[in-house]
């Protein structure tokens, strides 16, 4: 959720921003995400998780920032192959 040059609490905020969003897809009956069982691939192309990565990236954007720019701007993985999974 951070990087190597990140301060910790950076790294932090980012693993609950993460986490947070998988909970509100539970709730909400959204597209889940995965583990690294599943395989590397399949797990980052999950819905659920390129939403959850894609929250990180949007909260470190100024509100101007996420105001201009879509979603799809900003997620590291296009809608086309991201793996859809529902429980």
């Amino acid at each position: 959720m951070g990087t190597l040059n990140s301060p910790f609490q950076y790294q932090t905020e980012g693993v609950l921003l993460h986490e947070v969003q998988h909970l509100i897809q539970e709730e909400e009956d959204f597209a889940r995400g995965g583990n690294l069982s599943q395989g590397r691939r399949r797990y980052l192309r999950m819905a659920g998780e390129v939403e959850a990565r894609n929250v990180c990236i949007r909260h470190s954007m100024s509100s101007e920032q996420r105001r201009s720019s879509l979603r799809t701007d900003t997620q590291d993985v296009p809608d086309a192959e991201q793996i859809i999974v529902f429980c």
